[in-house]
């Protein structure tokens, strides 16, 4: 809100039209060169009136007060002027050299403990050279997982997928991109040819990693037996003649669609 109301400056003794009712001083250049003078005419000391500085990395000229000391106009020219060499806290980076292929990088301080190569490859390259056998943090004394037995092949997968409806059993997500894994929850490869218990489940990529890295294989492998027997007694896969009737199924409701659709048509 302005008003017509002209008033004269306290300073300069120019008129002005105020922007408010106590305004006194027609600019702040005029409000700061008064408090200059009464702090003169007082002793009081300099600081604590506004004083008018210039910027050193625009060259604009501005106002500090005491309430609000600053180096520069605007917080724009404030972070030009903390980059880089003029950040007290400023490091420069330092020349490492790559553990794979020698080559030189720059590093700051504060990654110089944690980054050792200039790329993913390098990398990718230096681990699969140096992290091998004992040095690998699941190491099991040469120990290995073995072959899988030739009955449990694609087919067989498929069925035990068809008979969970393609869903995780943990999880219950569909298969979108790739088919789900089949787990073995005694982590027995041969359990199709031996006389061992055979119990089977559907798992995505994220639940079959956490299974087969957990520490204790046995309590997993009762906490699954245990979920199965609840939800399917026991059962996990569908056998050939289940498939066969199945897909007789399919057929059968294939024709009816077809026989109604032909229908429809005429």
């Amino acid at each position: 809100m302005t008003y017509t109301r002209k008033q004269i400056c306290k300073q300069c003794k120019k008129e002005f039209v105020p922007c408010r009712t106590n305004q006194k001083f027609c600019s702040r250049k005029c409000y700061g060169q008064y408090r200059e003078i009464i702090a003169k005419e007082n002793d009081r000391p300099y600081n604590r009136v506004s004083k008018q500085k210039i910027c050193p990395i625009c060259r604009k000229s501005f106002w500090e007060y005491p309430s609000r000391i600053k180096n520069t106009c605007s917080r724009k020219c404030s972070a030009k002027l903390i980059s880089g060499d003029g950040n007290p806290n400023f490091k420069p980076k330092i020349k490492v050299p790559c553990l794979f292929c020698g080559k030189e990088m720059d590093v700051l301080p504060c990654l110089i403990h944690r980054k050792h190569f200039c790329d993913k490859e390098c990398q990718y390259e230096w681990r699969s050279k140096n992290i091998r056998g004992e040095k690998v943090h699941n190491w099991k004394g040469g120990k290995g997982f073995g072959k899988y037995c030739p009955k449990f092949n694609f087919p067989f997968k498929e069925r035990v997928r068809i008979f969970f409806k393609r869903k995780c059993f943990v999880c219950g997500c569909e298969e979108i991109s790739e088919r789900h894994h089949v787990h073995h929850i005694h982590f027995n490869p041969k359990a199709c040819c031996d006389n061992s218990q055979r119990e089977f489940v559907i798992l995505c990529r994220s639940c079959h990693a956490n299974t087969t890295n957990s520490i204790d294989r046995e309590e997993t492998a009762r906490y699954y037996s245990m979920k199965l027997h609840e939800q399917t007694s026991g059962k996990c896969y569908y056998t050939e003649e289940e498939m066969d009737s199945l897909k007789e199924r399919m057929n059968n409701l294939e024709k009816i669609n077809r026989w109604d659709l032909s229908h429809l048509m005429l």
